[in-house]
Formats: C-alpha cells, sequence, structure tokens
C-alpha cells in the first residue's frame, strides 16, 4: 500500500508541475488559432502523463525496458490525440468560418443568415449577434420615423411664418396683428422642438445631470409649470389643479424644470376642452413622485410602451399641433439621469404619467402647494 501512495504523490507532483505550465501558457494562446490551442491541451495532458509515469518509475525502480516500452506508448497516444485534435479543431473552425462569411454577407447585402446546423457556441454567438441587429433596425426605423415627422413638423411652421412675413412685407395682410401672434408662436412652437432636440443629444452624450446636483423643492417647480402653462391651458378650456407636500430632490433644476413642464404641455395639448388636468407631488418610501393626470381618453395598451420614445407618436389625433414626439422623450431621459424613472398607465377619463425620482430624507416637509 505504501508504495502505491509513493507512486501516487510522485506521479501527482510531475502532473502539477506540467499542469503549472499550461496554465502560464493560457494567455500566450488566448490569441492563437483554435486548433492550436486544442493541440495544447491536448500535448499537455499526454506529457504529464508521459512525466508523471515516467517519475513513478524510477521512484519505484522500475525497469528500464518497462518505462520505455510505457513512454513509446503514451508518445503514440500523444501523436493520435494530436491528429485527432487537428481534424476537431477543422470542424470547429468550419463553423467559425460560416459565421464570419454570414457577417460578410451582412456587411456586403444588408442581410445576415445563421450557418446552419452550428455548434451550441457558434449558435449562441449567432443568435445574439441576429439580436443586436434587430435591436439596430429598430433604432434605424425609430431614426427615420423622427426625421420624417421632424422634416413635416419644421417645414409646416416655416412655410407658414415665410408666408405670412410675405404678406407683411408687400402690405397685404388682412389682419397684420394675427399674423405676427401666429408667427411669434410658431418660432416659439420651432424653438421649443429644436431646445427638445439639444437636451435628447446632451442626456444621450453624458447621461448624469450636467450641472452639479442642488437640493430642488419638487413642489415649488411644480408649481412653477402649471403657472408657466396657465395661459395655454386656458386658452385652451383646461383647467388646471396642483397640489401636494414639500418635497426636496436633488439634481439639476433647469433639467427637472423642463421634464415637468413637457409633463404639463403634454396634458394640457391632449386634454379637450372642458377638461381638467391634475398635477400632484407625493412620496413613495425613498422616492419622490410627480403625477399629472390628464383628460385625453387613455392610450391604447398595445402603445403605452412606446409614449416615451424619441420621435414616437400615436397618431395624428394625439398631436394636433404638430408635436415632435420629443418632450416625453427629454422627460425620461432626465428622469433616468437623476436615478429615477418616468412610467405611464390608463386611468378613468385619461393617463396618468407619474415621474419617480429619489427623494432627500428627512426633506419632506408639512407644508403643502396648491393652485388651480
Amino acid at each position: 500500500m505504501r508504495e502505491v501512495l509513493v507512486a501516487a504523490a510522485i506521479a501527482a507532483g510531475y502532473s502539477l508541475l506540467v499542469g503549472g505550465v499550461g496554465v502560464l501558457a493560457v494567455p500566450l494562446l488566448r490569441r492563437r488559432s483554435i486548433g492550436t490551442a486544442l493541440g495544447a491541451a491536448v500535448l499537455t495532458s499526454q506529457l504529464a502523463v508521459v512525466l508523471a509515469i515516467a517519475g513513478a518509475a524510477a521512484g519505484m525502480f522500475v525497469a528500464g525496458e518497462d518505462l520505455a516500452m510505457v513512454v513509446a506508448a503514451c508518445a503514440v497516444a500523444a501523436v493520435t490525440g494530436l491528429c485527432v485534435t487537428g481534424v476537431l479543431a477543422r470542424q470547429v473552425a468550419g463553423g467559425t468560418d460560416e459565421l464570419r462569411s454570414a457577417v460578410r454577407d451582412l456587411a456586403g447585402r444588408g442581410t445576415f443568415t445563421p450557418p446552419p446546423d452550428p455548434a451550441p457556441e457558434v449558435a449562441a454567438l449567432s443568435a445574439d449577434l441576429a439580436g443586436a441587429l434587430d435591436a439596430l433596425d429598430a433604432v434605424r426605423q425609430a431614426r427615420r420615423e423622427l426625421v420624417a415627422g421632424l422634416s413635416h413638423d419644421l417645414r409646416s411652421p416655416l412655410a407658414g411664418i415665410r408666408a405670412m412675413a410675405e404678406a407683411l412685407e408687400d402690405g397685404v395682410a388682412p389682419d397684420p396683428a394675427r399674423y405676427r401672434r401666429t408667427i411669434r408662436r410658431d418660432a416659439e412652437r420651432l424653438t421649443a422642438m429644436v431646445d427638445d432636440l439639444v437636451a435628447l443629444a446632451l442626456h444621450d452624450r453624458e447621461p448624469t445631470p450636467r450641472a452639479d446636483p442642488v437640493p430642488v423643492p419638487l413642489a415649488e417647480l411644480a408649481a412653477e409649470a402649471v403657472g408657466a402653462a396657465e395661459a395655454v391651458a386656458a386658452g385652451a378650456g383646461v383647467r388646471l389643479h396642483s397640489a401636494g407636500p414639500a418635497v426636496t430632490v436633488t439634481g439639476d433644476r433647469d433639467a427637472l424644470r423642463r421634464a415637468t413642464g413637457n409633463l404639463l404641455q403634454n396634458a394640457v395639448r391632449h386634454t379637450p376642452d372642458g377638461g381638467s388636468v391634475a398635477v400632484t407631488v407625493g412620496v413613495d418610501g425613498p422616492d419622490a413622485l410627480l403625477t399629472v393626470t390628464d383628460g385625453c381618453g387613455g392610450i391604447a395598451a398595445e402603445h403605452l410602451s412606446r409614449v416615451f420614445d424619441t420621435g414616437w407618436r400615436a397618431s395624428p389625433a394625439r398631436t394636433p399641433d404638430g408635436g415632435a414626439g420629443l418632450g416625453l422623450a427629454v422627460v425620461r431621459a432626465v428622469a433616468r439621469a437623476h436615478g429615477g424613472s418616468v412610467a405611464v398607465r390608463n386611468v378613468p377619463g385619461g393617463c396618468r404619467f407619474e415621474m419617480r425620482l429619489p427623494r432627500v430624507q428627512g426633506a419632506a416637509g408639512s407644508g403643502v402647494f396648491r393652485a388651480s
């Protein structure tokens, strides 16, 4: 029994030595071909066997002829293993060659066809690549829709501004004061579109608040947004109601003001004459909540997940004044940049948009803001 333990210990020592060398060689083989890596693995295992047997035999004083026969047998096994490894490596490399050919077809023809009957690893890689391409196609489609929508939204008011400016210049405008008001209104709408585009671009490039975070009283911000929207709401026949406790968040005040204003403008735009919009501020555990409830009549369930997509518009009916579909995308970008989120759900008679932001703990006061 003792001899067996000694032989096993000697064999283990030599095997660990060869294995250690193999481990050290792994970084050198990482950028080599699959065939080279597989061949090195087979050679390492066979070398470990040969040295283990030779060491054990030398320690146990096995006859030289017997040792030579064992080593020769191991050498033949190693050569056979390397040959088999070469065949297997060629098969594996063939799968990667098919995948590489499919990728070249993608670059040339714009279509991706996964290799037929691939190995599981190649199949998983092909599936990941196909999923990434589907996502890229969705982004491209969204970009095309955005460009098409913006082209229309910019061209229409610009054409109107030009026509009215020419009428004013030629002195043929039937109502010059109304023309000037319309030009100013359309110019302000175009400015808002450009501001939204700039805000989205900045948040895509730097998805964190650009200004140094400062304490922001959310109720005060909501009151400012309500005040800024009162004239537009009154012109549309929409009543505004707002209330809530004093809640403080931390972040970029200008960005949060824009997000709050966009939510409120969106609600007023889609609420019919005689309807109402409610703005509330609240607390939910560690989060501050700002909710805007409108009277739009609701959004189709299949469209709820796309409401915050850049450039998305459910139908012209939801954007009768030519909104570019950017305002809610800005809201989502701002909320995410502040570690928060925004969501929408249907409620009786309309929709409720909820922006959730991390709250400054202990900053919720007993005072309330209320406006109508």
